[in-house]
């Protein structure tokens, strides 16, 4: 086997140092100072984040009584707001049966003979077409339908 032959044994002890070597200095030359600078610029980062922990603690201290008042300021104006609602609308339901009660009935009574009479068009001119189909229909019929829709939304 020529990895046990002594004659060998001096080149491999020169490869195995001259590659550990240059494995030593790669890695004390290039990746060891890497690594030293990114440890270093955590070991800051997280100071830096501590005291800018700090820094929200001491600043949500100082906050707080602006963010109660705030709080407290929402709360009353909640308060007025439901109190101004229930007054408007106990104004409103006042004045709309006392105030306006007349106007209201007189718009119920004209939007009631609205429909009516146009509920009656439409029936009439059903009633017209239909005949009009059937050939059945007379001018005195026609004219009857009219007066009788005059009447009764006169």
């Amino acid at each position: 086997m020529p990895q046990l032959d002594s004659v060998t044994f001096f080149t491999q002890y020169f490869w195995l140092f001259f590659f550990f070597m240059v494995l030593y200095t790669e890695l004390y030359y290039s990746v060891l100072p890497k690594l030293a600078r990114i440890i270093k610029v955590r070991k800051k980062q997280h100071s830096i984040g501590t005291l800018k922990t700090v820094d929200f603690n001491s600043e949500k201290l100082k906050i707080s009584p602006v963010i109660n008042s705030i709080l407290e300021s929402k709360n009353q104006l909640q308060q007025i707001l439901k109190t101004s609602s229930a007054w408007s609308s106990s104004v409103v339901i006042q004045a709309s049966s006392n105030d306006f009660l007349d106007s209201n009935k007189s718009y119920l009574v004209n939007l009631a003979k609205n429909n009516l009479l146009q509920n009656a068009i439409i029936f009439d001119l059903t009633l017209i077409s239909s005949n009009n189909k059937l050939g059945n229909s007379t001018a005195k019929e026609k004219f009857y339908n009219y007066k009788t829709m005059q009447k009764l939304f006169a």
